[in-house]
């Protein structure tokens, strides 16, 4: 009689003789290690993998399809739309301010910082439980009041370090190339701007392996030794490059979108399109903060222990 049950991690029908129950076993799509329950359709249940030194096959599966059907299972609908409502928020709120006598209260600069860390906060949530191989979207724990405040404001103030961190040396290069290019090249007709440019990308280009190690808990000081970023980028360059793609792709999305402010003078119908681009950017960055925890999980045999 055979045995049958699903991968534990990507979910793959799996089959075996009833002779191997209880035995340990590997997907064969995925590679995750299990132990074989002791009767069909039971629940295979994780061991850890005797290959720590390597990095965990079925990534590019996981990027893929898991990905394209993260947003229609109904377990994560919590998670999506509590980053909707964070976009519809700062779509409508985003940039107004309110006068009091002669004093005008920026309300427009606090519901953005409201907005923007409770994004950031759920992103950094997102990372952490596909690092720790949760499948599902993580609840929503942002705690109340000064708890609340706390929350989005560490958010926020960690993803500006992440971004900062490794783009400040390429911005100096950026400022040096503008007083070195001119000498080293004159007489030609070189374009400063495309050393500018080039190095303010190869900081971007950084920022998904930075924020990886903040919100896994690897310590803050560890994104100022090099090897520990470059590492994991010359160990796996297709998978980052991938990652680092996605995150880019979901940056611009967010600088192409309108608040409500820019259009309120258009159509109902142009307005509910500009927000349903402000909706589709939040859900989108899920997606791709998704990708940074799976590049963690599957190559976290390259990042400092």
């Amino acid at each position: 009689m055979a045995i049958s049950f699903y991968c534990p991690t990507c979910q793959n029908f799996c089959s075996s003789g009833e002779e191997s129950a209880g035995k340990h076993a590997a997907c064969q799509a995925c590679g995750q290690e299990f132990m074989i329950p002791d009767e069909d359709g039971g629940q295979a249940l994780k061991v850890k993998s005797v290959r720590d030194n390597q990095p965990m096959p079925g990534f590019w599966q996981a990027a893929f399809r898991d990905s394209a059907k993260l947003l229609t299972v109904g377990g994560n609908a919590t998670g999506a739309v509590f980053v909707c409502a964070a976009m519809g928020f700062k779509f409508f709120c985003g940039h107004g301010n309110i006068r009091i006598l002669v004093f005008y209260i920026p309300i427009g600069f606090i519901t953005q910082i409201i907005s923007w860390g409770c994004i950031c906060w759920y992103l950094m949530c997102v990372i952490t439980a596909v690092y720790e191989e949760q499948d599902e979207l993580p609840d929503i724990e942002i705690g109340f009041g000064f708890e609340f405040f706390g929350n989005v404001f560490k958010s926020i103030c960690l993803f500006i370090y992440a971004f900062l961190i490794p783009i400040i040396p390429f911005l100096l290069l950026s400022k040096l190339s503008v007083i070195l290019v001119p000498k080293l090249f004159s007489g030609t007709n070189v374009d400063i701007s495309l050393f500018k440019n080039w190095f303010v990308f190869c900081g971007v280009f950084f920022f998904p392996i930075s924020v990886l190690l903040i919100t896994v808990a690897r310590g803050l000081w560890m994104v100022f030794w090099p090897m520990n970023i470059i590492r994991p980028i010359v160990k796996s360059p297709l998978a980052y490059i991938f990652t680092a793609s996605v995150v880019v792709l979901s940056a611009a999305i967010h600088l192409m979108v309108y608040n409500y402010v820019t259009v309120r003078g258009e159509s109902d119908a142009v307005i509910a399109m500009h927000l349903a681009a402000n909706l589709g950017a939040g859900l989108f960055s899920i997606i791709a903060m998704r990708i940074v925890g799976l590049f963690g999980r599957h190559f976290s045999c390259y990042l400092p222990e």
